[in-house]
């Protein structure tokens, strides 16, 4: 039987179109019901296996991720162009692009191996080109999440001591570790998203408890840290995305443990938000659209054959979010690196692949 490519490509599409055609409704504060879609296949790149879509512009007009078969193909799509191969570092056949501004420009992580080996942040230009992000003095690897309007790229770097978030310059292509700490010393070691305003969302750890995972959130503009806490009866946060007028989501859980979807906003603080139950890890906010609509993994496994079987990668599933709420401190995370210890199983590891079960 043929295997059944870009399913979890076609289902990430699904979300995004149910999460931005939920934002009117929600906006005006009446009943949220389930906004009418298209559900759009994206196909892979020449005889691609099958392909995974990780990331899209604000506008809607770009979707970028990667095609895989015996390497990993970074593209971007659009409507008009179709899916567009990116290039790759020089001797490197393994490239996934995380996220893409309106203007086309796209970031994401070129590796040595399948496994993810040696992650290099890079971004790539209108035309497909790619540029090695310059990593911080005394990094040795990292990797790239997610790109704004004016070009703040947000990262993660990692050494010998562990990880640390990184912001990237696109004109100049420079990287500089994020050092600002909350009152009690946490520090952020993972930036997942980044908005227009320059407000950086990602995780981070607590020197007090390391076993803790601690949402966080950075104005880039006045460099204040600050955390988002958690939903009751929790202790940690992993902050994923964050829209442009500051609704913050992601997961919150027991340290590491079973995580619950969560949108957070200045006016209404940390709530839950109401998805239906999906396996433990997949169970987090992902994305925001700006009238506060969540876009939640979900399983899904496309037939695949004569590949190594891991988890299935995660499609999505929309979720309205809560009405009403106390405010909250700052914001938490989204896949990519894993950083120390035990927070690094409440996220996806940049080293590790997500690969559709058979």
């Amino acid at each position: 039987m043929k295997p059944q490519h870009s399913r979890n490509f076609t289902r990430t599409l699904l979300i995004q179109a149910l999460a931005l055609g939920a934002a009117a409704t929600f906006a005006t504060g009446a009943h949220a019901d389930a906004p009418s879609y298209t559900i759009v296949d994206l196909g892979v790149i020449g005889n691609g296996e099958f392909s995974q879509a990780f990331g899209n512009s604000r506008n809607g007009n770009f979707v970028v991720g990667r095609s895989s078969d015996s390497h990993d193909q970074a593209y971007r799509w659009s409507a008009q162009g179709g899916m567009q191969a990116l290039g790759n570092i020089d001797g490197r056949q393994f490239a996934t692009a995380h996220g893409v501004n309106n203007a086309g420009l796209t970031v994401g992580v070129s590796a040595a191996t399948w496994f993810g080996t040696a992650p290099l942040p890079v971004m790539w230009h209108a035309n497909g080109s790619v540029t090695a992000l310059a990593l911080p003095e005394g990094y040795g690897s990292g990797a790239a999440f997610a790109v704004n309007a004016s070009g703040l790229i947000a990262g993660t770097a990692t050494s010998a001591e562990g990880d640390r978030a990184v912001l990237f310059n696109a004109a100049t292509g420079s990287g500089s570790v994020i050092s600002a700490t909350t009152a009690n010393g946490s520090f952020m070691t993972n930036a997942f998203g980044v908005n227009d305003a320059g407000l950086v969302v990602g995780i981070g750890t607590d020197p007090s408890d390391l076993a803790l995972i601690v949402g966080m959130v950075y104005n880039s503009n006045t460099g204040e840290m600050s955390s988002l806490g958690a939903l009751p009866g929790h202790n940690s946060a992993i902050n994923f995305g964050v829209s442009n007028n500051g609704y913050v989501v992601g997961a919150s859980s027991v340290y590491s443990g079973d995580g619950s979807p969560f949108i957070w906003s200045a006016s209404q603080g940390m709530k839950p938000s109401a998805c239906p139950r999906t396996p433990p890890m997949a169970r987090a906010a992902a994305s925001t659209t700006k009238a506060g609509w969540s876009a939640t993994p979900a399983a899904s496994s496309p037939s695949h054959s004569s590949t190594p079987t891991a988890p299935p990668t995660p499609s999505k599933a929309c979720c309205p979010p809560a009405t009403t709420g106390t405010s909250a401190p700052t914001p938490a995370p989204r896949p990519c690196p894993s950083p120390t210890t035990a927070a690094s199983s409440a996220r996806p590891s940049i080293t590790a692949r997500s690969m559709p079960t058979k």
